[in-house]
């Protein structure tokens, strides 16, 4: 295996973390530790759907959409170059569903 094929399954496998990290923290997303402790005594081990931000299970969240949109940019541009960030936001915009008023504010 190369150098690069190596670098490419770390970058892969970073990303493929942070995609899982997300879908699971979004189920629990701003509720306090001892809360989370007390609903997943054994550890959150499934992916659901978001209470907080009403996805599907596994759905991505901006979080995700910054990730994959920085880690495009990167490739594109053989590096990083700040003077893409107002195109970051603007793939983020584009692709995470919003949250209504009703949401943010922990309403049903």
């Amino acid at each position: 295996m190369t150098d690069e094929e190596r670098l490419t399954e770390r970058a892969q496998g970073c990303l493929l973390g942070q995609l899982t990290g997300d879908a699971l923290g979004s189920m629990v997303e701003f509720m306090p530790a001892d809360t989370i402790r007390k609903r997943h005594p054994m550890g959150l081990r499934e992916i659901g759907p978001s209470p907080v931000f009403h996805t599907l299970a596994g759905q991505p969240t901006d979080d995700s959409e910054l990730a994959l949109a920085l880690a495009r940019t990167l490739l594109d541009s053989d590096g990083f170059m700040a003077g893409a960030r107002p195109s970051l936001r603007r793939c983020a915009r584009r692709a995470t569903p919003r949250p209504t008023t009703r949401q943010t504010r922990g309403t049903s």
